[in-house]
């Protein structure tokens, strides 16, 4: 299941809407941010449905 979460970009500042994939479980993983395309750093902890905590930094 995707649910979306709103995160800070690191870089630019701007709130962008990321989609997180709460099936898989914890993971990280590297995306680009829709304003200024700077890498930004997402460490997730979900369980199915539900979003724990994402952590948010410059890669």
């Amino acid at each position: 299941m995707e649910l979306p979460y709103d995160i800070a970009c690191p870089y630019c500042m701007e709130t962008i809407t990321i989609m997180i994939d709460t099936s898989g479980g914890d993971c990280e993983l590297v995306q680009d941010c829709e304003v200024c395309c700077r890498p930004i750093r997402l460490q997730i902890v979900c369980t199915p449905g539900e979003i724990g905590s994402v952590a948010v930094d410059a890669e």
